[in-house]
This record gives structure tokens, sequence and C-alpha cells, in this order.
């Protein structure tokens, strides 16, 4: 006789009912809906029951559901054979059962079936694994430095099961500072996209609360390298707030720096850099301009940090045209360089544009900003 003691905690909670009540077709017909519900929560196919089911999640040639490593021809073997075994538990009993209601299994037939389901069927599938299963995907992905591209990063996120997906991607906010810079972009936005918004919304409060408690350059220059620029708004008040200060912070220290006559450039305020594509999201973007043009009349290693870095566009000429005027009739090298990249679109009617490339065509270099 089955009992809670003889069965497993939770097949037993499922039969219980009906089998004390000495209903055994009703307590098999639970035990194999059970069965089934396992199977569509491991492999993630909750649209799918039945043979179908059990057809498509233990295929031969792409299975969903893993009992063993199938790679020896026993493991095989095994595989395929459990696969049948369910199979046939879904057309003699299942089926049967819910379809004619003069069938009926006397209580030695139901159970010895029901302890074979409690000791080898639902125990196998709760230690099966997902095809292609990895006990660790973001040790997989980032420490062992997979590629990424948008196509190999779509293919990748196809293997990695939806409940695994959340997880992960905690794991990355976690750990945003130790992945490589310009690497994963591709990856981490599929994942994060790939999410319902619930467990993107859940992710966000952590982002907020990580941006707002790091002491690490590092980890903000991370989130910018490798999120998409639609969260920002999604960002709470106080976690935007710290990353443009930052930012500024970065900019206004920001210079590039030549170590020597044979060797690369140092630069200062890589921060700043890695936002110059986000400043059009940021509330304080005057005030960076601002540092911006600063710079330009400032110091080589600053001016060339602030040209090479950052967006001097055209939308910027009228509201800056003052700076621009005064920084041209100066002589100014670095403000008649970013004239002179926007110079074919200053044809207009703007008279303030107008002037702009007035004082640049009459442009003469002052030799001390040289």
């Amino acid at each position: 006789m089955l009992n809670k003691e003889n069965t497993q905690k939770r097949f037993w909670e499922i039969i219980q009912v009906h089998y004390e009540k000495e209903c055994y077709t009703d307590a098999l017909k639970d035990a194999c809906l059970y069965m089934i519900q396992l199977v569509q929560e491991k492999s993630d196919t909750e649209n799918m029951d039945g043979e179908k089911l059990i057809t498509n999640v233990f295929s031969e040639t792409k299975p969903k559901l893993l009992i063993n490593a199938n790679q020896t021809i026993t493991e095989k073997d095994i595989q395929r054979g459990f696969g049948m075994i369910l199979r046939g538990i879904i057309c003699a009993i299942r089926n049967p059962i819910s379809h004619k209601r003069d069938v009926e299994f006397t209580k030695e037939e139901a159970d010895s079936i029901l302890m074979f389901l409690n000791s080898y069927i639902i125990p196998k599938l709760d230690d099966s694994k997902d095809f292609g299963y990895v006990e660790n995907w973001y040790e997989y992905i980032f420490v062992d430095g997979e590629e990424d591209s948008e196509s190999y990063s779509k293919t990748l996120l196809d293997c990695i099961p939806k409940k695994e997906k959340k997880d992960l991607m905690i794991h990355i906010i976690e750990n945003l500072e130790d992945i490589e810079q310009n690497k994963f972009t591709f990856f981490i936005n599929e994942l994060f996209q790939s999410l319902i918004k619930k467990d993107q919304d859940d992710l966000i409060k952590l982002l907020n609360k990580n941006i707002i408690n790091t002491k690490s350059i590092t980890y903000l220059l991370s989130f910018l390298n490798h999120f998409p620029k639609n969260i920002w708004k999604r960002l709470n008040d106080l976690a935007r707030a710290r990353i443009q200060e930052k930012v500024k912070k970065e900019i206004k220290n920001g210079q590039i720096i030549s170590c020597s006559f044979n060797t690369s450039e140092n630069t200062i305020g890589i921060l700043g850099i890695e936002a110059s594509s986000w400043l059009s999201l940021f509330s304080n973007q005057e005030e960076i301009y601002e540092i911006l043009f600063d710079k330009l009349e400032s110091s080589d290693s600053e001016a060339k940090y602030a040209i090479t870095n950052f967006p001097f566009h055209l939308q910027l000429f009228e509201k800056y045209a003052d700076r621009l005027i005064n920084g041209l009739k100066s002589g100014n090298k670095y403000y008649h360089k970013i004239v002179g990249c926007e110079i074919p679109f200053l044809d207009s009617n703007s008279k303030v544009l107008q002037k702009i490339k007035s004082v640049y065509n009459a442009f003469e270099e002052n030799d001390v900003k040289c």
C-alpha cells in the first residue's frame, strides 16, 4: 500500500486525496498529469501535451531534456527507452483514463504503476537537464570568453533555458565591472530584451541600487558600454543623477597625454568618452558642453580630448555661436577644425550660421593656440 512514508513528498500530495478515497484510477490520472506538467516545466514546452509533448521533448535528434550525458551507446539507449516508456504511459494509461469513463484500474495495478512512477520516472525527470545544459552560464559565457556578434548572441541565447535567463542577468549586473569591455554588448542587450517586463523591472531596481552605491568608475563604464540606451528613462532619478555627475567630473578632468615620442597616448577621462553617445539623454548636457568648449580654449591635451571624442554637431552651432565666432576670431585651430567638419552644411538661411561661415573663411590661426 502506498503512503506518505514510502513515496516522495510532492508525489504523495498529488495522489493522496483520490488514493485514500480508494479512487485508484483517478489517482493514476493525477500522477500522469503531474508527470506531464513536470516534463513541460523542465523543457519550457507548456504549449504541448500528451504523446506529441513526449515525442518532441525526447526526440532522438534534438532532445530538449536529457536524463544522462547521452554520449555512449548505452546512454543513448537509456535516453531513447525512457522516452518510449513515457509515451507508453501516455498511450496505455493517461489517454484511456481521460477518454473513456469505463476504464478502471485495480488497486494492485494502480499500486504497481504508481510506485514505478514514484521510484523511477519522477526522480529521473527531477534530475533531467536541458539539452546543452551548462552548470553556470555566467562563467561559461564571461569567463571562457565567447565571441560577441548579433547572430552569435541570438544563437547562444536560444540555448539558455528560459527560467535561467533572469538569474544570468542578475549575475551580470552584480559583476559588471569584471566583464570585458566592448565584447558582450550584443549578448547583454539581447538577453535583457528577451525578458518579460516584470523581470526587466526587477533588474532595473537592482541596477538602480548598484549604480547609486558603486564607488567604481569601471562599473559605470561597463553599464554604459553594455546596456541599450532605451534603458535610461527606466532608471530612477538618483541613479541617472549619479551617472551624469560622474561623467561630468570625468570630462572636466579628461585629457590626452602623449607618453613619449614613440609610444601610444594615455587618456584620462575614459568614462566621459564612453558616455559621449549618451549625452543627448543627459539633463546636464548643457553643463557638459560648456566644459568641452572650455577645453578647446585650454591646453592641447584637453582640447584634443574634447575634439577627438565628442560630437560638436551642427545643432550646437546656433546655441554656442558666440563661442564659435570668438574662438575663430582668436585664431583657435580647434574651433576652426570643428566648424570645418560641418562647413558643407552651413549653407542655410540662418544668419547665425552664415556669420560663423564668414568668420571661418576669414580665419587666421593664432600662433599662441598652435
